[in-house]
């Protein structure tokens, strides 16, 4: 089976190729200056002509659905449900925190990976390995980073994501055991990682239309929408 994984969750966006058979493997992950919709396509394009496949020979198409970033989970979910629907392909879809997972496959310790929400909250999820199989200890949500240290506060933790970076403050006041938060490099999602975690899913794919993003809470234009207006003029003042 030949896996083509892209994850634009955050502002690193990662494009991974993976060939069971034989065992080929290649990944492009890029945090430059550009938007996921300046570089998608071409790093798509190159990994493809890397491996020599082109996309019609590609058996599964896959994409991070969230949580993340709104906009980069737009762009990437648009970008592969065009390509899908091109070569008349499926798509598949799985969650960014299980890639973030998957970079520490089979790690014996519980893995919590964090992706910065911004207002002092993460989008978060706690997992574990049973061989190369990721089991779900904790329902992926958005939260404040101590919620997610609580539950594991006693337990050697893997913390990983730019959430456990900007928020190792509070995962170092808030654990009671020994607890590991890795380098930068390995605080992103990889392409490496992607396919890995789609080929253990045994993924089911689905019509290229049905695929949605997973925001897990609301835009702040949304958010915006909601809050009583305060009214400017007008107002009568008793005196």
């Amino acid at each position: 089976m030949k896996i083509l994984a892209v994850d634009t969750s955050t502002r690193v966006g990662a494009v991974g190729f993976l060939d069971t058979e034989s065992g080929a493997s290649a990944e492009v992950n890029i945090s430059i200056g550009q938007t996921h919709s300046q570089r998608l396509l071409g790093a798509i394009d190159y990994l493809l002509g890397v491996v020599e496949c082109p996309l019609r020979e590609v058996d599964t198409l896959a994409v991070s659905t969230g949580p993340g970033s709104f906009t980069g989970l737009r762009i990437g979910i648009s970008i592969m449900q065009g390509l899908a629907l091109a070569e008349g392909k499926k798509l598949t879809a799985f969650s960014s925190l299980e890639a973030l997972a998957f970079n520490y496959a089979g790690c014996s310790h519980p893995i919590c990976p964090m992706i910065d929400a911004r207002r002092s909250e993460v989008y978060c999820g706690l997992y574990r390995f049973e061989g190369m199989k990721l089991i779900e200890e904790a329902v992926e949500r958005v939260a404040p980073a101590a919620e997610f240290v609580r539950l594991t506060s006693d337990a050697e933790t893997v913390f990983l994501g730019d959430g456990a970076i900007a928020y190792s403050d509070i995962i170092e006041r808030g654990m009671n055991c020994r607890f590991v938060i890795p380098a930068e490099q390995n605080a992103h999602v990889r392409g490496a990682s992607i396919v890995r975690l789609v080929e253990a899913m045994c993924p089911l794919a689905i019509d290229p239309g049905d695929i949605r993003p997973r925001y897990l809470r609301k835009s702040d234009a949304e958010l915006a929408k909601r809050k009583p207006r305060v009214p400017t003029h007008g107002c009568r003042v008793d005196r």
